[in-house]
């Protein structure tokens, strides 16, 4: 981003090195690299979503399978899919109002911005070009540039575009709250043969799972946790560390109850009752793990 403000030609051998770390990365430890991601949020926008994106559609990649060289160029494409945005006016993608259609027209505009940065630098690879082409498409042709539809759109752009999608949902942004990741996935679930295809989003639901890590959330027992891990085969009860007691005292340290192993008979919580807003209860989930 600080080469694209400054006009200066994209580094892409250093672009390159950085994915293959961060896919290397995604393979050994795809939550803690999300949980990472999401308490960099407090950075410049598009910097951090082009980052949250890019590693929650490696994480996908990997979930479904892709091979090395496929998630770097999935890598590649969904890190630098918005960096025709640097050439739109900030006020304008900060804008709280609505848009005008000729505001919406420009920012839609930085696909093709993006492109005319890319499109020219060597070793991009075109997988790659494919998403920064198509990764606002959508699965009923309501999408942009082209209006292309149904298979027209390739995996890798429909992960990039699904990514994109519960990034953007799950993030405040200046006309709109941020929805809890719980009620981003139901979301997308909701609208699923619609944006996206059926088996692309119910393979989001269980890549992140139903209360990703660093999800807050309010305990069978009263007691507030931090989700700290998942259960590949029990989704709705994940590892929880445990950072408020039931009358809102603060635990120290704070134990780690993994709910799918958890013992009512000791007094412990045995499920989550739902997601709750950290920042209406004081807890900054960096803070425990900083």
């Amino acid at each position: 981003a600080d080469d694209l403000q400054n006009d200066k030609p994209l580094d892409i051998p250093r672009i390159k090195a950085n994915i293959e770390s961060l896919v290397e990365s995604v393979i050994r430890n795809p939550d803690a690299l999300s949980l990472l991601t999401r308490l960099k949020q407090q950075d410049g926008y598009t910097y951090s979503h082009s980052m949250a994106v890019c590693v929650l559609a490696v994480t996908l990649g990997r979930f479904l399978g892709l091979s090395q060289g496929a998630l770097r160029s999935l890598g590649m494409g969904t890190l630098l899919q918005d960096v025709g945005k640097l050439s739109i006016p900030t006020e304008l993608l900060q804008k709280h109002d609505a848009l005008t259609e000729t505001e919406r027209f420009t920012i839609s505009q930085h696909v093709s911005l993006s492109l005319n940065m890319l499109v020219s630098t060597s070793d991009f690879p075109p997988e790659a070009l494919d998403i920064v082409r198509h990764h606002h498409e959508r699965y009923d042709g309501t999408g942009y540039p082209r209006g292309i539809a149904g298979k027209e759109i390739s995996p890798f752009s429909s992960i990039a575009g699904l990514a994109d999608s519960y990034e953007a949902m799950t993030n405040t942004r200046p006309y709109r709250d941020a929805l809890n990741s719980y009620e981003a996935l139901g979301e997308l679930y909701s609208q699923r043969d619609q944006l996206f295809p059926t088996a692309m989003v119910e393979n989001l639901i269980h890549c992140v799972g139903v209360f990703p890590i660093g999800s807050v959330v309010e305990l069978d027992n009263g007691a507030i946790g931090i989700v700290v891990g998942r259960n590949e085969t029990q989704q709705l009860k994940p590892k929880v560390m445990v950072v408020l007691d039931a009358s809102g005292t603060r635990l120290t340290p704070c134990p780690t109850i993994d709910l799918a192993s958890s013992d009512p008979l000791a007094g412990q919580p045995t499920r989550v009752m739902h997601v709750v807003d950290a920042g209406a209860i004081g807890i900054n989930p960096a803070e425990f793990f900083l």
